[in-house]
Formats: structure tokens, C-alpha cells, sequence
């Protein structure tokens, strides 16, 4: 079978999709023993500058019209399904599926998935203010009988500073001891785990957490790579 490749949307924000495609190579490596440089993914990825909607859906028409645009010039290129660095962007899923016949692999099927087949019960989750308060996880999650803790209102607008200003490279070791202070109070609310559902997050949340966390983007990195290898 013909090798075809992997798209990606990206650039929201760009630094975190940038440790995405690290990711898919480190999991390349390791998960699947690729060592030869003609055994790696095929992968095009389109970083594009959207305007906020971290902290509100106000620019989502904007941002919209901008990744339908990138999507169709992405037509002519070998690409055999996509996938979406930015849990928020997934907002817009519907509307792009209808773009492209080559499929999506959404966070939105693959983070239940796993978090279903690890048994979790009680999750807290760190995300945008638009991804909370649209509860785009809610209904997956809550299908699979999970209970999402969700960080106050106090709690969510300061997720939504600490972000932007992560994009920013901006106050990082200071937001880094923020974001774990809302970690306790979701864990003290009675959270088992935590899931980074914003991939801003885990470039500033600190390492050896006392709960198991989970990051969306290598949850998202497993299941693309799993079926890139798989379809050759």
C-alpha cells in the first residue's frame, strides 16, 4: 500500500504544536522501532495565527473561515487523515470534517477512549475558559462514566490569563506554581486524576505530580501514530 501522510492543524498556539511533532517522533522511535529516516510519518504540518478564543467564542467565526481556508489548500496533498493540536479548536471539528473526505482523529473519541480504559471514575480537568464553559468534554466523558471536576469560576479565569501568556513565553515559572494550586483544589474536591485538556498546559506544569496526569496531546500522538502504521 502506498504511504500517504499525516496532516496536522496547528499554531494554536504554535509551541505546543511544535512539542506535538516531537512527540510523534519520539513515539515513532518508541513505540514502533523506527529508526530509518524512510520509516518515519510523512507529516504536513500548518501552523495558522488564529485569533483568540482561549477566553471566549467571540473570534470562533473568524478562526473558522481561516482553517476551512488552510484546509481546502491542503487538498492536493497526500494526506491520508488529520488531526487538531489544540483541544479548544475541536469546537470546529464538525464544521471541517465537512471540508475533507480524508477523516479526522479527534481528542474528543481518543481521550475517552483511554481515560475509559484506565478505569477513571473522578477526573479534573485543566482547560481554556471556552473549553469549560462550552463542556465540549462533558458529554464524551460523561458517556464512559466519568465525572469531570471542574476548576470555579476564580479558578478558570486565571487558567485563561495563565494560558495566553504561556503562548507568550511569559511568567512561565510563576504560572507553573499557579496551575499546580488549581491541580490541589481539583484533587481536593475529590479528583484521582488530572487530564491536560489544553496543550499549553503541560509545557508549564510541573513534573512528579502527586495524581496521575494525563496530557491530551500524547493521548492524540498514540492513537495518529497507531493508525498511520497500521494503514501502511
Amino acid at each position: 500500500m502506498k504511504k500517504k501522510a499525516i496532516g496536522i492543524i496547528g499554531g494554536m498556539g504554535p509551541e505546543a504544536s511544535a512539542r506535538f511533532y516531537r512527540m510523534l517522533i519520539y513515539h515513532a522511535q518508541k513505540d514502533y522501532s523506527i529508526c530509518k529516516n524512510e520509516d518515519f510519518p510523512e507529516l504536513y504540518l500548518i501552523s495558522i495565527p488564529v485569533p483568540d478564543f482561549i477566553n471566549s467564542q467571540a473570534n470562533e467565526e473568524q478562526a473558522l473561515k481561516m482553517l476551512v481556508d488552510r484546509l481546502k489548500r491542503m487538498a492536493d496533498l497526500p494526506i491520508r487523515f488529520y488531526c487538531m493540536a489544540c483541544n479548544t479548536g475541536h469546537l470546529m471539528l464538525d464544521e471541517l470534517r465537512t471540508i475533507t473526505d480524508a477523516p479526522f482523529i479527534s481528542l474528543l473519541e481518543e481521550v475517552p477512549r483511554f481515560i475509559s480504559a484506565e478505569g477513571i471514575r473522578e477526573l479534573g480537568i485543566l482547560a481554556s475558559p471556552t473549553t469549560i464553559k462550552t463542556k465540549m468534554y462533558e458529554g464524551p466523558l460523561g458517556s464512559v462514566g466519568v465525572d469531570l471536576v471542574i476548576p470555579d469560576h476564580k479558578d478558570l479565569s486565571l487558567l485563561g490569563d495563565i494560558i495566553i501568556e504561556t503562548i507568550a513565553g511569559e511568567n512561565l515559572e510563576k504560572n507553573s506554581k499557579e496551575v499546580e494550586k488549581i491541580a490541589d483544589r481539583l484533587v481536593s474536591r475529590g479528583a484521582t486524576r488530572i487530564l491536560e485538556a489544553c496543550t499549553e498546559i503541560p509545557l508549564i506544569f510541573p513534573g512528579n505530580y502527586k495524581v496521575p496526569v494525563f496530557d491530551t496531546l500524547e493521548i492524540l500522538a498514540k492513537a495518529v501514530l497507531n493508525k498511520y502504521y497500521l494503514l501502511q
